[in-house]
């Protein structure tokens, strides 16, 4: 999986030459062609091995490096085109598999140039926060200290990147955050007291 990053530098830099040649003709067909890998990719993460579990450390490997791929594919995506496939990739995985992964994923996208930007903020907060409150809830319930760990590492690199003046208004952001996360985290602090 870390060859991935590689095929999408050498296809994106494959596009930017072509558009150069040809002055931009078949980007609606290449945009096609990403958009249904991207579906195909998202259906491999939806699979769940039986007896020889040979597909989930491939899924975790898709997880951890995702998020090295998003620069290239801005050269070729608008931010609103790129936050949506990451969204859909993160939400076709299964609540309750890969947690440590998919909160790992989470962790880059939010640490990634992507999340500094205000368009793409409001398509990735409402999963970012969906998943946060998920993970929360359930160390709430079940106590895994490794959950509750991961979400505090989001959640402070979430606001340090709203405390930065390069990335627009986040007060809508910080707003989602409260309204959505502020009652699970206080339950969870109350937890932890006890």
């Amino acid at each position: 999986m870390r060859a991935l990053e590689y095929i999408f530098r050498f296809v994106v830099r494959s596009r930017i030459l072509f558009d150069k040649a040809t002055r931009g003709r078949g980007l609606q067909e290449f945009k096609h062609a990403v958009f249904t890998f991207f579906h195909s990719f998202n259906a491999m993460m939806l699979l769940n091995s039986d007896e020889k579990d040979f597909i989930t450390p491939i899924q975790a490997a898709a997880l951890q490096h995702f998020p090295s791929t998003f620069q290239d594919l801005l050269q070729v995506m608008d931010v609103p085109e790129l936050s949506k496939v990451v969204v859909d990739f993160i939400e076709c995985i299964p609540t309750h598999r890969m947690t440590r992964f998919k909160m790992l994923s989470i962790r880059f996208i939010v640490s990634n140039n992507l999340f500094r930007n205000p368009d793409a903020r409001k398509i990735l907060m409402p999963m970012v926060v969906e998943q946060l409150d998920a993970r929360l809830s359930r160390a709430n319930r079940l106590g895994p200290r490794e959950e509750l760990t991961q979400c505090v590492e989001i959640l402070s690199e979430m606001l340090t990147t709203f405390q930065s003046k390069d990335v627009g208004s986040t007060r809508d952001n910080v707003t989602v955050i409260v309204h959505c996360l502020l009652k699970t985290l206080l339950k969870t602090v109350g937890v932890i007291e006890r």
